[in-house]
């Protein structure tokens, strides 16, 4: 199960320790080490469902947009977003940005030297609150996917946004949620993923009233 992050408030205690340009600099490292270790997990599989799952450019804009975290956090407002949702925000726009360049120019690039020339920017009040409004939406769909002991969709896609895990791994640990004790192989896990994907899609489409473009609305 994806693990959840601390509380609003513990995040924003943290962000604020090494936002503090005039604070202890062990305390705002520890700060920023206890802040990496809460998010970087959330913020690598945002990086890899915004790049359709390259790694490699999820790397890269994960790269980016810690040091843009870093270098914005003074900049952080609490009334318009959390800080999960600021964060992952920007790391969503660092990989839009990035996969548009590789799209391009048909290569990878390396991180920019200097942090002050990176093309993401920083998410605008408006980009915040449709990003609270995606987050709802996908909340309340992973909810209705079928979980238990028989095709477990939800666990499945929860496990496969999970960058750690392979499909064996997924394998073995749906295999225990299996009723009847029929065995379970990486193929037809990767067919709940797809279909709980599809689903998912489904789903937030109607609670977001997005229409494929050309429908009568």
């Amino acid at each position: 199960m994806v693990q959840s992050t601390p509380a609003n408030d513990v995040l924003t205690g943290l962000l604020r320790k090494f936002a503090d340009p005039g604070g202890n600099g062990r305390v705002a490292q520890a700060a920023h080490r206890a802040f990496y270790n809460s998010l970087h997990k959330t913020l690598d599989r945002q990086a890899l469902q915004s790049t359709n799952y390259n790694q490699e450019l999820a790397r890269v804009a994960v790269q980016e947009a810690w040091i843009k975290i870093l270098r914005s956090a003074h900049r952080y407002d609490p009334a318009l977003a959390s800080v999960e949702t600021w964060a992952k925000m920007i790391t969503r726009q660092c990989a839009n940005d990035l996969l548009r360049s590789a799209y391009v120019t048909e290569k990878i690039f390396e991180p920019a030297e200097e942090p002050e020339a990176f093309a993401c920017p920083l998410p605008q009040s408006d980009e915040l609150l449709y990003q609270q409004q995606v987050e709802q939406a996908t909340a309340q769909c992973i909810a209705t996917l079928p979980s238990g002991r028989g095709p477990n969709y939800r666990l499945a896609l929860e496990l496969a946004l999970d960058p750690d895990l392979s499909y064996a791994d997924m394998t073995s640990r749906l295999q225990e949620q299996v009723q009847g004790g029929a065995l379970l192989n990486a193929e037809q896990v990767r067919g709940w993923v797809r279909q709980a994907l599809k689903r998912m899609r489904e789903c937030i489409n109607r609670k977001l009233d997005l229409r494929p473009q050309g429908m009568a609305t």
